[in-house]
């Protein structure tokens, strides 16, 4: 199963960390993306068109068919 992680890097809720261990431990077809200067829930506005572009481009490689 594919998986995306997207975690922001100043998140104060839930260590970035976390989502490096789950990354870790996940299969094959996988992708983290850890967004500097982001906190809990953040990357969109952070982000921004790249937040919409990785998330399309993820999708186009591993869900359409």
């Amino acid at each position: 199963i594919p998986i995306l992680i997207i975690h922001g890097m100043d998140d104060e809720i839930i260590s970035f960390k976390d989502s490096e261990s789950i990354y870790s431990g996940a299969g094959q077809a996988k992708e983290l993306w850890l967004v500097p200067e982001s906190v809990h829930g953040d990357a969109p506005d952070v982000a921004g068109i790249e937040y919409r572009e990785r998330i399309v481009g993820f999708f186009d490689r591993y869900l359409v068919k």
